[in-house]
């Protein structure tokens, strides 16, 4: 039994520039070993490598020999290939990094991987016409080899996460053509629901908004036709098809939706036609595919594998070319200046050709039809993600650019009927302003009257034989001097009752 490997302390070569260590044991023979370089001037770095040797036994000198290219290539190989989509997102990766990352930064040790490297391969992108979203998925395939590199210690930290997108990256914002649903209706009647074409537009546009690839994972198992049920399988969204256990509700999430009477009749027939099997894929391979060697256009090659009748369909298969012929047969067109209905043109067919506007319409569009449809339906936002499969708003909300506004006409002037009934009463005049020297004078003379009143009417109870005729400017009374000070008032007049 051999002894197990240990560890020494890491030391500094100057004129090496370099950390070093050796491990007792290795290699065989040798009582300590010797110092290799551990390809680092960072401490930690070297020591992340150093603890790795001691793991795995296996020595530093093969990462710090390996390239960009090299370790890409190696670890994409050693990514899953159990599911359609795994083998589509691992082949899909392959060709961005030998397309895009490669060419800058392929012959760069890893050791020497700096950020001017990723900015560099994502800044080279929009020169060559990428779009935004190109350009997103080649910064995750580089931030997944160097999570890799990362883990295996051959580098410190993953300079891809959070890198910047270049300023003239841009998106496509033209809008997808989308059929309405009178064209739905006439594109079914040519079609007929016998077709895989027919059937799959039918299904996405009346049951859960499919996308090619859950269709193409779509299982006769998960249909329950007594209760009119479909539990729909969503692959992008549900980490490569495994059952995971995690707090939130996404792995391999099966969502049951209800099938309508108008789409249950032709999927029962469809059932029926296929010899109503108990289990299996519903859109399976009719014709056996031809594997081998394909080469791209940039060189590269990969390995397919031949399909044969009744498997999977490949996530490589698309129904876009299809479902615009269909289009075309239907004689469902979109015309633009210059089209001649006499001798239809698919170049001045919105439906058929890209514009500066548009962008032609692809099987996609019937998904986009569909969410917008449960969205402008009146369905909360909840049960629009849960129906649609998507795990964020903002994705959803992107479909809203499909969406046709009609403005209600009670929100019209010219959709309102004049009402019957009067006129509502015009709001009360505002009170003048109050005068306050107006009103103390009012209120003074009041009182000064009051207290009159009171007056006579004493003094006519103190004497009978006395009685008031009138407050007028009578002489004054015979016998009182009107300039004696005397109380009495000038202004009334006394007449005894003896000369009355």
């Amino acid at each position: 039994m051999s002894k197990p490997k240990t560890g020494e302390a890491l030391q500094w070569r100057k004129h090496m520039k370099t950390w070093v260590g050796r491990v007792r044991g290795y290699p065989e023979g040798c009582a300590r070993g010797r110092w290799l370089s551990l390809g680092s001037d960072n401490r930690g770095l070297a020591q992340a490598r150093y603890d790795r040797w001691l793991e795995t036994g296996v020595p530093p000198k093969e990462a710090n020999e390996e390239t960009f290219a090299q370790a890409a290539e190696r670890i994409v190989d050693d990514m899953s290939e159990e599911t359609p989509t795994a083998v589509k997102k691992k082949k899909d990766r392959r060709y961005r990094l030998r397309s895009f990352a490669c060419p800058i930064m392929g012959h760069i040790a890893i050791p020497a991987i700096e950020p001017n490297h990723v900015t560099s391969v994502l800044d080279s992108m929009p020169k060559l016409g990428l779009l935004k979203g190109t350009i997103l998925k080649t910064r995750s395939d580089i931030s997944r080899i160097l999570t890799a590199l990362q883990r295996e210690g051959a580098i410190l930290l993953n300079f891809a996460k959070g890198a910047s997108l270049p300023e003239l990256a841009v998106e496509d914002g033209r809008l997808r053509q989308v059929l309405v649903d009178e064209e739905f209706r006439q594109l079914w009647e040519s079609l007929g629901f016998e077709s895989e074409l027919g059937m799959a537009s039918l299904v996405c546009r009346e049951v859960a908004g499919h996308r090619t690839s859950d269709i193409l994972a779509s299982r006769y198992e998960h249909v329950d036709w007594e209760a009119r049920t479909w539990k729909v399988r969503r692959p992008k969204t549900d980490d490569e098809g495994e059952l995971v256990v995690t707090r939130r509700v996404k792995s391999y999430e099966l969502v049951e939706h209800a099938i309508a009477d108008h789409v249950y009749g032709p999927m029962r027939a469809w059932w029926q036609a296929h010899g109503c099997p108990a289990e299996g894929p519903m859109f399976p391979v009719r014709r056996a595919g031809v594997g081998g060697t394909v080469k791209l256009k940039d060189g590269t090659s990969y390995e397919r594998q031949a399909s044969s009748v009744g498997d999977h369909k490949g996530q490589g298969t698309s129904y876009c070319k299809a479902f615009r012929a269909a289009l075309w047969k239907a004689k469902i067109y979109r015309p633009m200046p210059g089209f001649d209905p006499a001798k239809p043109d698919k170049k001045f067919c919105r439906l058929q050709t890209d514009t500066k506007e548009s962008r032609r319409a692809d099987f996609h569009s019937v998904r986009r039809r569909y969410v917008t449809a449960c969205k402008s339906s009146g369905m909360s936002t909840a049960d629009v993600l849960a129906a649609s499969g998507h795990t964020q708003l903002s994705t959803s909300n992107r479909y809203d650019a499909a969406r046709r506004i009609t403005l209600p006409e009670a929100a019209m002037v010219g959709g309102k009927k004049p009402s019957p009934e009067a006129p509502a009463p015009l709001p009360p005049a505002p009170a003048p302003a109050v005068d306050v020297t107006a009103l103390a004078t009012q209120l003074a003379t009041q009182m000064a009257t009051q207290m009159m009143a009171q007056m006579m009417a004493q003094m006519a109870a103190l004497s009978p034989s006395v009685s008031i005729v009138s407050p007028g400017n009578s002489a004054p009374i015979r016998g009182i001097d009107p300039d004696s000070g005397s109380k009495a008032s000038p202004h009334l007049t006394l007449v005894s009752s003896k000369s009355a």
